[in-house]
């Protein structure tokens, strides 16, 4: 999905300035919220939409929660220590390898792509800082590969490939990005990428759970991967992925570890983590909702950072928000575990945070139909029509949503209160609209 938003976040600048404060005006909900917490997680048993869930919560350096609900993948009960897949958070990890070792190989985000991979001397502004931030242009290897990956066949296909768009142009999720990523490591360390992992992030990190190891919990071929990505969720081919990503597990306490590590700069300089906090401006001066790896969004007045996915049958979501100094993992056995919206649900239980409201009206055919167009969002166009006396939003990289009239030009997705839509009107027409997905915010503008 290509995207890009005029955001206005904030977190990057607080992270950047030394981490979070938590704000005096901001305490915790009155009794206790392992009560609240329970209770979305169970209801998230009760529904099937897990198997099992194990959590971990912090408010700076003090444990408010460790505790599991449901069943391990391994079939015991599920708790801080359990292991899950975390396959999907290769994205931020191979980030943090690479800037530690272009530092030691003398390397730069400048250096152009075709410099160390010569096959691909047909992109020559494609720069190793593109594939960082997916920024780059290149096609998802994953939409022509099957079966078998081999080196060579992946970058003679992406020599032949045009790029999608011009680097910089546009944020689109690609997996050839990491790919890349990952064969860097392994030419410039002659190490596999578990050896470099564990030099660069694991150890670091003091993760003590995490590993390529044979206990690792067992991979579900016929589950397909996704990856969270710029407030959507993209979804992947089954089966193993590269550099033995189906094999790889963490705990929460590992996966908090990791993420406390980053913001603390135990695992790169001020410069490097900045750059894997601070979201990409892209060549139209737009400022995207998407860093090196890790997703920015906002929880009503308070933004934060998260990273998550899944692989193999395994869902996992981390989320750190500055002005509260809390971090939230959450593991779960179950390839759609709803982690996103469980975890915004659970920081509303910690500080008693209202739910988004919902006041459906109607919606006059007349009226109506000064919203119906198509529109830009990023490089994707998507439409909205008018269906009896709600709007219907569509688009090729977008799920289709029936959006329901709050007032104000203002709608809702009939299945999700997360997901709403603000239009601008000009001259009795609409110009562009804001459209609001779980804190991220994607700016789409009328073109026809």
């Amino acid at each position: 999905m290509q995207v890009l938003a005029q955001s206005g976040l904030v977190l990057a600048c607080c992270l950047i300035a030394g981490g979070g404060m938590r704000p005096s005006s901001q305490s915790l909900a009155r009794g206790d919220p392992e009560d609240r917490i329970a209770s979305i997680v169970e209801g998230a048993l009760r529904q099937a939409e897990v198997e099992g869930l194990s959590i971990a919560i912090a408010i700076g350096s003090d444990v408010l929660l460790e505790r599991g609900w449901g069943s391990a993948p391994d079939g015991s009960r599920a708790d801080e220590e359990s292991l899950y897949g975390v396959g999907s958070l290769l994205e931020p990890w191979i980030r943090v390898a690479t800037l530690k070792v272009l530092d030691e190989a003398d390397a730069g985000l400048g250096d152009a792509v075709n410099k160390f991979f010569p096959a691909l001397e047909g992109h020559p502004d494609v720069r190793l800082e593109h594939l960082m931030g997916h920024r780059s242009g290149l096609p998802d290897y994953t939409d022509w590969v099957d079966g078998k990956m081999v080196r060579e066949e992946v970058l003679a296909r992406l020599a032949e490939s045009p790029l999608e768009f011009e680097p910089d142009a546009c944020l689109e999720f690609s997996r050839t990005n990491t790919l890349l990523l990952g064969w860097l490591l392994e030419d410039l360390t002659s190490e596999s990428i578990p050896d470099v992992l564990q030099r660069y992030v694991f150890d670091p990190a003091g993760m003590e759970c995490t590993g390529y190891e044979a206990e690792s919990p067992p991979f579900r071929s016929i589950a397909q991967s996704v990856q969270e990505f710029a407030g959507s969720l993209e979804w992947g081919p089954s089966g193993p992925a590269p550099f033995h990503a189906h094999e790889l597990h963490a705990c929460v306490r590992d996966i908090m570890a990791w993420q406390r590590a980053l913001l603390d700069r135990q695992l790169l300089g001020e410069r490097s983590t900045s750059r894997m906090i601070t979201p990409s401006v892209l060549t139209n001066h737009s400022t995207t909702n998407h860093a090196y790896g890790l997703n920015h969004s906002s929880l009503g007045e308070y933004d934060y950072m998260s990273h998550g996915g899944g692989l193999g049958g395994y869902r996992v979501h981390a989320a750190y928000y500055p002005r509260l100094d809390l971090s939230l993992v959450l593991m779960a056995t179950g390839q759609d575990a709803p982690l996103v919206r469980d975890g915004r649900r659970i920081v509303r239980a910690i500080f008693d945070l209202p739910e988004p409201g919902v006041d459906t009206r109607p919606l006059a055919g007349e009226d109506g139909e000064k919203y119906v167009g198509r529109y830009n969002i990023g490089c994707n166009h998507v439409s909205i029509s008018l269906e009896e006396d709600h709007l219907i939003f569509e688009g090729v990289d977008f799920d289709r949503l029936v959006l329901h009239y709050q007032g104000r030009n203002g709608f809702i997705a009939d299945l999700d209160p997360e997901v709403r839509i603000v239009f601008r009107i000009e001259d009795g027409s609409a110009a562009s609209f804001m459209l609001e997905q779980h804190g991220t915010r994607m700016e789409a503008v009328r073109f026809d």
